[in-house]
Formats: structure tokens, sequence, C-alpha cells
């Protein structure tokens, strides 16, 4: 189900009651699909160092309240993905003596902020330049997940692209949910673009959602966001 809510900009933490409602029509959609939801992986982008707990405490436990209002009882593990670092890793050939990106599928744990837990990924081919390792961080983990099960998962993530075979750079998932915002906030600027003069005020978020959302359009049949 493709679901998108509108909520206040320049805010990197989603509003909780926002978050609680529309989450919660997402697990009821899936549990048209399943008996029990027994694990709940959030993975999140678009978060700095700064806000990491800001997250835990009040986006998850808005997600365990929606889950708990449907009787959901799941443990949860919380992965943060941050594409925009600084870091750089190489490899270099012993016998050419030649320096070059890390190959795809690489995971690299040493680097990492003291105290945290994090690895860097490198799960593309980078074709110009050299290839940006992805900064995850596990601030949150219910189910003891290991180093090598998450790095898989997240791994196995980035190869569910609608148009290539290959791996990108971040999950699938994440990818999806950036074009879908894209998509929400394009249609917000086409109904209030920014040169016009409005004689009428503005809708609310949620009337703005229910009349520019398409969750419950046939556009998850079909190749939306690729």
């Amino acid at each position: 189900m493709v679901h998108f809510f509108y909520g206040e900009t320049r805010d990197e933490i989603i509003e909780n009651t926002s978050l609680e409602k529309y989450i919660q029509i997402q697990f009821q959609e899936a549990l048209k699909y399943r008996n029990e939801i027994e694990t709940i992986a959030v993975i999140r982008d678009g978060i700095d160092e700064g806000r990491f707990l800001k997250v835990v405490e009040e986006e998850v436990q808005a997600i365990k309240t929606a889950a708990k209002n449907l009787g959901i009882d799941a443990k949860f593990v919380v992965f943060l993905i941050n594409k925009k670092t600084n870091a750089r890793h190489f490899q270099i050939n012993k016998e050419s003596n030649i320096i070059t990106s890390m190959p795809p599928r690489s995971f690299i744990s040493f680097g990492t902020r003291y105290m945290f837990k994090q690895i860097f990924m490198t799960a593309h081919r980078s074709i110009t330049g050299t290839a940006v390792n992805t900064l995850i961080t596990l601030p949150h983990d219910e189910i003891g997940i290991s180093k090598a099960e998450g790095q898989e998962f997240l791994l196995g993530l980035c190869y569910l692209h609608q148009v290539v075979n290959a791996p990108i750079s971040i999950p699938t998932s994440l990818h999806q949910a950036d074009e879908i915002a894209f998509r929400g906030q394009y249609l917000y600027r086409k109904m209030y673009p920014p040169y016009k003069n409005y004689e009428r005020e503005k809708l609310g978020n949620d009337e703005l959602t229910r009349l520019l959302n398409f969750g419950d359009s046939l556009i998850p049949g079909t190749r939306y966001n690729a």
C-alpha cells in the first residue's frame, strides 16, 4: 500500500499524532494478509546524530502505540541510514599498487563512533568517482539482531529496485519513500503555486492528505517510483 501524509515543513521529527494515525492504517492493511506481526523493522533516513534519541523516543513510540491499538505485540529494531557522510573507504591492490573504491556488497565496521552500533555499507558499484559509504546506525534493538544478520537484511533490501537487478546504494524501501514524498510535494506545489495569490484559505494537513494521497488507488500495482 502506498501512503504518504502531509505534515509541518522543516522539522526532521515527524509529528506523533499524524504518524500514529497513518501507520495504524498501514498496519490494518498488513493484517489483511497475515495473521500476526512479530517483528517490525523501522528504517529511517534524513536524521542527524543529534536527533537519534528523539526518533526512538517519539517516532518509534508512536509506531508502537499504533501497533498496540490493533493488538499487535511486536518487537522492534531500528536502523538509521545516512548517505550524506564525509567518509570514503578504499582498497589497495597489493600487486599493482592501485587504489580503488570498495567493491559492491562491502561492509566496514571500523572508524565508527565510540559507543554507537554503526557500520559503513557500500552496496552499489561506483560508476564515476569514488563510492560514497552509507552509514548505518542501530539505536534500538529488541530482537538481538547480530551484525551479520543486520548486514544481510539491509543488503537484501538494496536489490529490490524496480528497474535494475543490481544493488543500489541504500535500501530500496527508503528510495521508494523518498520518491513518494517528492510526489506529494509536487502535488502540493501544483495545487498551491508559490507565485499565486490565494482567495481561499489553504487546506489543513489531514484534508490535503485525504485529497491528494493515492494510497487507495491502483498505483501500488504499477511501477510508480523508478
